[in-house]
């Protein structure tokens, strides 16, 4: 990001652009967040998710509707986690505190 390229080529230090960058990381859970609410809502009207020449059983249906709900939670924990870690890591070196 252009906060930790400018605290380390540059050692600019600006507190408030990274509190707002953290802010920016957390808020980028919402997509997800309304993905998974889709998956949930199609998944209990059956629509989109198998085909009804599979002869699909309510059971499938909510396996594959839970199955879509982790993975996109899975993506966004693994994603949005390792921007939230560099995040905090450069706010706590800016704070001069690396060790908390």
């Amino acid at each position: 990001t252009i906060t930790g390229y400018l605290g380390l080529v540059h050692d600019y230090e600006n507190q408030n652009l990274t509190r707002w960058l953290l802010i920016i990381v957390q808020t980028a859970w919402i997509p997800y967040i309304t993905d998974m609410t889709n998956v949930v809502n199609m998944a209990k009207t059956g629509s989109a998710f198998i085909p009804l020449s599979y002869s699909p059983s309510e059971s499938d249906v909510a396996f594959v509707g839970a199955m879509g709900v982790l993975g996109i939670f899975s993506f966004g924990a693994c994603f949005l986690g390792s921007l939230a870690f560099m995040a905090f890591s450069l706010y706590a070196y800016q704070m001069r505190k690396p060790g908390d």
